[in-house]
């Protein structure tokens, strides 16, 4: 428990440091906050989906590579997603993450982007891909099989066959290209 604490607080302090700057000043110079002050109101305040999570990415080769993604855990960030966002805002993508395994859909309402869509089921094996999904596109779509989590990213950032997702990273893995 000690150990996640304190990687939990590491995470904040990142967040904190990497604020731009205008908000960093503003809760340091402004409102006169230390950086304990800052990371304690951070933890408070902000919303999980905040924080870059790394996520390995298992090809059909066998390969694997990371990626760092935003999470999506509540509904109101499901149903917002990725829309407005362009290519450099959305990084290397949005995970999707419900609390039960059911059919889901979604579209590309107000998505200027291009998206590749993998749906995973609640072992995070992939039991759907839409490449390419059209921009602005308001035809919902997903595959009939349950459904635990959905990674978006933009449209051709992964190369290969995806078969599944997991949360631990593999020794010497390397970012996703």
């Amino acid at each position: 428990m000690r150990l996640f604490m304190l990687l939990w607080l590491y995470l904040i302090a990142f967040s904190a440091m990497t604020m731009q700057a205008p908000l960093r000043k503003i809760l340091r110079k402004d409102l006169g906050m230390t950086l304990t002050a800052q990371i304690v109101l951070l933890m408070v305040t902000m919303p999980a989906s905040v924080f870059a999570f790394t996520l390995s990415v298992l090809f059909d080769d066998k390969s694997s590579c990371f990626l760092n993604v935003t999470i999506a855990d509540s509904p109101e960030e499901h149903q917002k997603g990725l829309m407005g966002q362009s290519p450099e805002q959305i990084g290397d993508g949005m995970l999707f993450v419900f609390s039960s395994n059911a059919p889901r859909r979604i579209w590309m309402k107000n998505t200027p982007t291009p998206l590749d869509v993998y749906f995973f089921d609640q072992g995070q094996r992939m039991v759907g891909f839409y490449p390419n999904a059209e921009p602005f596109n308001e035809t919902s779509f997903g595959p009939d099989k349950p459904v635990r989590y959905i990674l978006e990213t933009v449209a051709n950032r992964l190369e290969k066959p995806v078969v599944m997702i997991s949360a631990m990273g593999q020794k010497n893995e390397l970012a996703c290209r």
